[in-house]
């Protein structure tokens, strides 16, 4: 009895270090150095100089199973932000995609499927050089501020559909580390689809936790090197502050 424990014991091993082999593995990085100098009376700082250097690394396994099923791993580290980084895990197949994030770079499921007005800046939606009264960004897509919620290790478990005909699909929830004292819940949808010469998005995205809510839908429309679009957002930094913001822009490439 011992000795076919022992010889199953060895063959699982030895089919461990098989899928590990087998594995494809990617490393990346970047290395960035700067050198600032600044001379302005009107400044506290009116003259100072200063070198630093920012490094990330990322590391990712991925192997596929013989059933079809894909599994995928990464690490990210960097002094730049979070210096622990973020790391993800997912499992793919035809069913779509499961993944777990966790670190600051932690990503809401709805951010995924937000299509903002041409002109804008992508992921969030934030205007590029706009700025209201106050000399804040204008929100045009679904914002959450994480900085107002208090948390560097959010945790986020998201589930993301497979394209049925252009459609597809993602939901999931966040701030699930120990720190968090609460959850959050955040949902997209996105439709892709082309009309002859013409090819068109529309996107809608929510986020919801408690005092912070934001939302967004919006669509856009390409034809040769023209791009047009137009969005809705109501982003809720706190019980009383709710920002609603129409954009739209036109791009000629």
């Amino acid at each position: 009895m011992r000795k076919v424990l022992f010889a199953t014991t060895a063959l699982a091993t030895v089919a461990g270090f098989s899928a590990v082999a087998s594995a494809d593995v990617t490393i990346s990085g970047s290395a960035q150095w700067q050198y600032t100098s600044v001379s302005d009376d009107n400044t506290t700082r009116s003259s100072d100089t200063q070198f630093n250097s920012i490094n990330d690394v990322t590391i990712s396994f991925s192997t596929t199973t013989d059933s079809g099923i894909t599994m995928t791993m990464s690490q990210n580290i960097g002094d730049d932000g979070d210096p622990n980084g973020t790391s993800t895990t997912s499992i793919s197949a035809d069913w779509g995609t499961v993944e777990y994030t966790e670190g600051s770079g932690s990503a809401h499921a709805g951010s995924s499927y937000d299509v903002t007005a041409p002109g804008t800046s992508g992921g969030y939606g934030d205007a590029t050089g706009i700025t209201d009264a106050a000399g804040a960004a204008f929100t045009n897509g679904m914002s959450v501020n994480e900085a107002a919620l208090a948390d560097t290790e959010t945790g986020a478990l998201n589930y993301h559909s497979p394209s049925f005909s252009g459609m597809s699909f993602g939901v999931g929830v966040s701030h699930l580390s120990n720190s968090d004292a609460d959850t959050s819940n955040s949902y997209g949808l996105k439709y892709s689809g082309a009309a002859g010469d013409i090819s068109y998005n529309i996107g809608m995205a929510n986020y919801d936790r408690g005092d912070v809510e934001s939302s967004h839908i919006g669509f856009d429309l390409s034809m040769g090197d023209i791009t047009v679009g137009m969005g809705q957002s109501t982003n809720k930094a706190s019980a009383n502050d709710d920002a609603k913001t129409i954009s739209y822009g036109i791009v000629y490439n």
